[in-house]
């Protein structure tokens, strides 16, 4: 009974944060439509539970962990499938997709530095599939501004970017990268609706 409480209250919990969250940030009184780069990232990342707490552990099980690419690593061919999955193979705790047992076998032979630079070509292809529409403007660790989107140092974890201010701020993303990720992915979340057409309005100028 108690788990089952918990769980409840957790799930309660976590339905609340996004209602509130997206009122507070979904617009203004002013009628001006607000835009991505008015989500600070370390005021995200306050509203994101603290680790270990049964509402972390919700609402990461519930992240959207999208894979940035339909190509084999090795290959380069369509990864085999409908849903494009392939064979994965596990670096480090990275999971990489390849297209089949040969790739697969490929990969295993590949001493540490190689498979480093598959993970690698796993990490740019989320760069380049986030950073056209990444949701933040701000450090989510320090809340300093990131003027362009070739400012700042990129962090990929768990197939998500992580934009940082400068380089002495990865050692406190380290400490919390998943925080830092939910940050990111619920910013991600308010974007969408704050970019989302209203009924009745034209969306062209």
């Amino acid at each position: 009974m108690d788990v089952l409480n918990t769980f409840t209250r957790s799930r309660l919990w976590l339905l609340g944060f996004f209602l509130v969250a997206g009122a507070a940030l979904a617009g203004s009184d002013s009628g001006v439509p607000l835009t991505r780069g008015d989500l600070d990232g370390s005021a995200l990342y306050g509203q994101v539970p603290a680790a270990g707490s049964p509402e972390r552990q919700l609402m990461w099980r519930g992240r959207d962990c999208r894979y940035p690419t339909d190509h084999c690593l090795i290959c380069d061919r369509i990864l085999p499938g409908k849903d494009h999955r392939g064979v994965d193979f596990v670096i480090d705790g990275v999971t990489v997709r390849l297209c089949g047992p040969a790739c697969q076998k490929q990969a295993q032979e590949l001493d540490q530095t190689g498979k480093q630079e598959l993970v690698q070509r796993l990490n740019l292809a989320v760069v380049q599939r986030d950073l056209p529409e990444y949701p933040l403007t701000s450090s989510p660790v320090s809340g300093q501004k990131l003027s362009s989107p070739i400012d700042g140092v990129n962090q990929v974890f768990d197939n998500t970017l992580v934009r940082l201010a400068n380089e002495a701020e990865v050692a406190e993303f380290l400490k919390d990268p998943c925080g830092y990720v939910l940050a990111v992915r619920l910013a991600r979340t308010l974007a969408a609706q704050r970019c989302r057409p209203v009924p009745g309005e034209s969306v062209h100028p």
